[in-house]
């Protein structure tokens, strides 16, 4: 019988441990069929920009349908206000300019100092909740007491914080609506945790998933 190579390593774990890994093999399997896509320079600033506008449509969608649907301004934390798409478009704008200008210089710097390796098996399950888990409870307080600082330091308010607080009426797009000292400085305690935990790609993947879409539920 043919097996392929993640079949044969799986087959040498003892049953339990087979199926913790198996639950997620198929879709790391899906995953490292595009292997050079997953490899590419360009992929992290592809899959940042790219879940976030993904996780930002349905609350912009949101926001339209509150002006002609009155029983979902209840839901709305200032029910009060209504984002145009003249205060949307420079969010979009910025955020682009900020991965294509910013961000990927630095991936691109990552990605020649730490070349992605691409495991065979998938990470056990019990091991991507757990870990995940702690990366956001990391990252949750390294962003607290970032804040924190921003705003007991009216220096560094003044000077990096106050852009984020420039829009009143809050809106998804907002989230990332930064200056360039406060985005790249979130987003390497965003990519130093999995790094420093060890994670597994998959885990790493997840992580930042699960972490644009809680920021974006909860700011």
């Amino acid at each position: 019988m043919n097996c392929s190579l993640a079949e044969r390593v799986l087959l040498s774990y003892p049953m339990d441990r087979q199926r913790d890994r198996l639950c997620l093999q198929s879709l790391w399997d899906f995953v490292t069929a595009e292997e050079p896509l997953i490899k590419s320079p360009f992929f992290p600033v592809l899959f940042s920009f790219t879940a976030y506008m993904a996780f930002c449509l349905p609350y912009i969608a949101l926001d339209f349908l509150s002006t002609r649907l009155p029983n979902l301004r209840k839901y709305k934390i200032q029910p009060q206000n209504y984002p145009t798409l003249s205060m949307m478009v420079p969010c979009i704008i910025q955020s682009a300019y900020h991965h294509v200008v910013l961000i990927f210089p630095v991936t691109f710097l990552h990605w020649y100092w730490r070349p992605m390796n691409l495991p065979v098996l998938a990470p056990e399950l019990p091991e991507v909740l757990l870990e995940v888990g702690v990366c956001l409870f990391l990252f949750d307080f390294e962003y607290f007491l970032w804040h924190l600082l921003h705003h007991k330091v009216p220096w560094l308010y003044k000077t990096f914080h106050k852009v984020h607080h420039k829009h009143v009426s809050t809106f998804a797009l907002t989230t990332q609506y930064s200056s360039v000292w406060e985005l790249l400085s979130l987003g390497f305690f965003a990519a130093i945790n999995p790094v420093l935990l060890g994670c597994h790609p998959l885990t790493e993947m997840i992580f930042f998933l699960v972490n644009i879409w809680f920021w974006l539920t909860v700011q």
